[in-house]
């Protein structure tokens, strides 16, 4: 489930993943500081999102987001790598996709055309 929601945002941002492997690789874990650090900066201890100072962070936003769209888990990745993974890359391209429609009052008032796609 997780692997075809990438494939639909890969082919969407015109690119050609391949997935003929992608069961069968091992690949070194990836490392989500980028990701904390972004948190840290545009999240409140309240667990409030400044989402305008993610606008201002979008460079570091999209560079985390394509380390995620390059690095799918491997075969040798633990159930738990797994897991931060998806939830990880599940939170960022969420977060994306409300500063792509920013300002907005909720993030049901973003819908697409095509179900399950560019909306919540």
């Amino acid at each position: 489930m997780g692997f075809s929601l990438l494939q639909k945002i890969k082919k969407l941002r015109g690119l050609s993943p391949n997935t003929t492997t992608f069961d069968q690789l091992e690949r070194p874990t990836i490392d989500h500081h980028p990701w904390s650090i972004l948190l840290s900066a545009t999240v409140s201890s309240d667990g409030l999102v400044d989402y305008n100072q993610f606008i201002r962070e979008k460079d570091a936003l999209a560079s985390y987001l394509t380390i995620l769209s390059e690095n799918p888990p491997g075969k040798n990745w633990t159930e738990e790598e797994q897991l931060a993974y998806w939830i990880n890359a599940y939170n960022a391209f969420t977060i994306q996709l409300i500063i792509d429609h920013f300002p907005i009052a909720s993030i049901k008032d973003i819908a697409g055309s095509v179900p399950m796609l560019n909306s919540p």
